[in-house]
């Protein structure tokens, strides 16, 4: 796509996530203040979030999971600028309640 009609419409698609743009490590907030620092949610311009069966894992000292966390700054930044559009999907599977790890 960024080497077709990217360089023929002047844009370019980055595709952030967690699992391979994050450094995870050490941080005074946990797991989760490294990937605040780490993924530039504020400033993109799309947000795709695609859900299967589970929302994410908690995050250590909190009621929330880190893609809820994640979610809330998009759209807090989008009330706030107007960016990123947000696209949220969900996937219906066929769960058995047995498999969830939660009821969240």
């Amino acid at each position: 796509m960024n080497h077709s009609l990217g360089i023929e419409k002047d844009f370019a698609i980055d595709v952030y996530g967690w699992g391979e743009d994050s450094g995870l490590g050490i941080h005074s907030h946990g797991m989760q203040g490294a990937i605040d620092e780490d993924l530039p949610i504020e400033s993109c311009d799309i947000l795709v979030a695609i859900f299967g069966a589970r929302f994410g894992s908690e995050i250590v000292a909190s009621s929330e999971t880190g893609t809820e966390h994640e979610v809330a700054r998009a759209f807090n930044a989008w009330k706030k600028s107007g960016r990123p559009r947000m696209f949220v999907y969900f996937k219906n599977p066929s769960v058995r309640l047995s498999e969830l790890d939660d009821l969240k």
